[in-house]
């Protein structure tokens, strides 16, 4: 190969890419998307990563590439310093395969999709479900289609019945990727109730919810969060707030000509900003900088 691109969500592989590409003078890129962190043993760990490993990593790469630019933006970011090497690149979505069925839409139907375990704790499922409570407290009773599946799958839902919503949420499961179109489709509003910055570097599933044309409800967590609010594509609340997220779902509820508007808007951005073309163009020019470099 002429290039060498890793992907930084794997420590120590991402290590030996860098080091390997870099000894056999080949162009090397890597793709940044969240910091490494953890608790207990597990933090003493990430910090020794990020202290040494991680720094000479980042320092050695020709050209280091984020998907937003809040990622950059955190006090402690590893990335500090790296402003001439960094380039931000959206993710992309295929809007081929994911597009919108308004047909399939039912009425105050919620989506929510992420792995259910505890690394993924993050997503802010609990969130969610606290915002549910509220809603049904006020008298307005929703439906959540809750995808995903993992070892976490069973408390949520033992929460759901503490909080006396579980009449309400639908546990789906894992969605295969065929499924994921009328997995979209099937809600009116998609929710990623995102609670860490450091871990949530992007927030996929909120960008093909987008792309289906739903309106979506993140938190300024997420990285997508920024695209959506100059887009005006999407409504953006503060991470583990339980009380802005229901009133931004009632909002959309109450306000279907608005949900429209930016469930248009939503997908209009996925065809533009998020362009599969345009993004290949940006990388390949990525590619010929690292071999210049």
């Amino acid at each position: 190969c002429d290039v060498g691109h890793t992907h930084l969500r794997t420590p120590w592989s991402a290590e030996w890419s860098v080091h390997v590409g870099r000894a056999r003078g080949k162009g090397v890129v890597l793709t940044y998307y969240n910091d490494i962190v953890g608790d207990g043993p597990a933090g003493a760990v990430a910090r020794l990563y990020n202290s040494l490993p991680l720094w000479m990593t980042l320092r050695l790469a020709h050209r280091v590439v984020v998907n937003s630019k809040h990622v950059l933006q955190r006090p402690r970011s590893p990335l500090r310093g790296l402003s001439q090497k960094i380039r931000v690149v959206l993710n992309g979505v295929d809007t081929a395969r994911l597009y919108p069925k308004p047909e399939l839409r039912r009425a105050d139907t919620i989506g929510f999709l992420a792995v259910l375990d505890e690394f993924h704790r993050y997503k802010g499922l609990d969130v969610l479900l606290g915002a549910i409570r509220q809603l049904a407290c006020r008298g307005r009773e929703v439906r959540v289609i809750v995808g995903g599946e993992g070892a976490l799958r069973a408390q949520y839902e033992q929460m759901a019945t503490a909080l006396q919503v579980r009449a309400q949420v639908e546990f789906r499961g894992f969605i295969q990727e065929d499924h994921l179109l009328d997995f979209f489709n099937t809600c009116r509003i998609f929710i990623l109730p995102t609670t860490d910055a450091q871990q949530e570097g992007f927030g996929m599933v909120a960008l093909e919810a987008a792309a289906c044309g739903l309106p979506v409800v993140v938190t300024s967590a997420a990285g997508i969060a920024e695209v959506l609010r100059e887009c005006d594509a999407g409504v953006v609340v503060p991470p583990q707030d339980p009380t802005a997220l229901a009133e931004a779902i009632e909002l959309l509820l109450l306000n279907p000509g608005r949900a429209e508007r930016l469930g248009r808007q939503a997908r209009q951005a996925a065809e533009v900003r998020f362009s599969w073309t345009a993004i290949a163009r940006e990388y390949e020019r990525i590619y010929n900088e690292s071999l210049a470099s």
